[in-house]
């Protein structure tokens, strides 16, 4: 008997509840959304880098069932970017893109209080860049160049918007260790920290090299001068040689090149001096001089 009406009161409960959930979902509910602001169509040769805002504010109203559906949609407001151009553009919120209002039959009681989203499009472009290996530690680096050691690649390329490339020089290895790396190995890249930015590759062998010896030419080396000088031009071309292991671990913050004003005198033409690392030999420098600009 007792088991009898136990059974009746859970399944009087139950059918308590689903009336309740039936009543609550026919019901009018009000929501309130943040939706992303996503990108479609954007030109070939440009890349946006700002959108402001990064979302949109909406508060709707609905059912709670058509509410409850749109856990099952994917909520963005995607902008056009067909007919955007390089620099600033202003492009209308238009709610009337928003597909799942009409699709859910809800209603919007309260629209976002801006009426453009900011775009700024940069020009699409790639760079070459020059990989330098980095070091746990000092016994790391030494074993690195003893073993002739080498990347396999020089350089990576890299694409991604103009402005953020050029303030890129180089990119560089996690730090290499001879407790676990050798002949072989395969070294990590470091990432730029900017999303926009892709790598051919994101990852390089190291190998051993036959020869001992090797020559590379540093580019585009400013010429360090007194801030009260101005000289042309104001970089320089930096051909090296050294042991091959050694060679891969400069870079253009190892080499110091640099004007002195003692030289100056009465003299328009002053001679570049170069500062080296140790057992780095200089082959050749362009210019030799430069020239005082009045």
């Amino acid at each position: 008997m007792k088991k009898g009406k136990i059974s009746l009161f859970f399944l009087a409960f139950f059918i308590a509840v689903f009336i309740w959930i039936g009543i609550k979902l026919s019901q009018l509910q009000i929501e309130t959304l943040d939706l992303e602001v996503s990108v479609k169509n954007t030109p070939t040769g440009l890349i946006p880098t700002h959108l402001e805002p990064e979302s949109i504010h909406l508060v709707i109203e609905g059912t709670g069932l058509d509410l409850v559906k749109l856990n099952f949609d994917k909520l963005s407001y995607y902008i056009d970017l067909k007919n955007t151009h390089y620099g600033k553009n202003y492009i209308p919120i238009r709610l009337d893109d928003l597909s799942f209002i009409k699709k859910r039959h809800l209603d919007i009681i309260q629209k976002p209080e801006l009426r453009n989203i900011l775009v700024v499009m940069d020009n699409m472009t790639s760079k070459s860049l020059k990989i330098r290996p980095t070091f746990a530690d000092k016994a790391s680096k030494k074993y690195f160049e003893e073993k002739l050691f080498a990347l396999q690649q020089d350089e990576v390329s890299i694409k991604g918007p103009k402005k953020i490339l050029a303030e890129l020089y180089e990119v560089t290895t996690k730090p290499f260790n001879k407790k676990k790396h050798g002949k072989d190995a395969v070294i990590k890249l470091n990432k730029p920290e900017n999303d926009l930015i892709r790598m051919d590759f994101e990852k390089i062998k190291i190998v051993k090299l036959k020869s001992k010896t090797a020559t590379k030419t540093f580019m585009n080396v400013p010429i360090t001068h007194p801030s009260t000088m101005q000289i042309f031009p104001e970089y320089a071309t930096i051909k090296l040689s050294a042991n091959r292991g050694k060679l891969d671990t400069i870079s253009t913050n190892d080499i110091k090149v640099y004007v002195d004003e003692s030289d100056e005198k009465s003299n328009k033409n002053l001679p570049i001096k170069v500062v080296l690392p140790e057992d780095v030999k200089l082959l050749d420098q362009i210019p030799e001089k430069v020239r005082i600009q009045e």
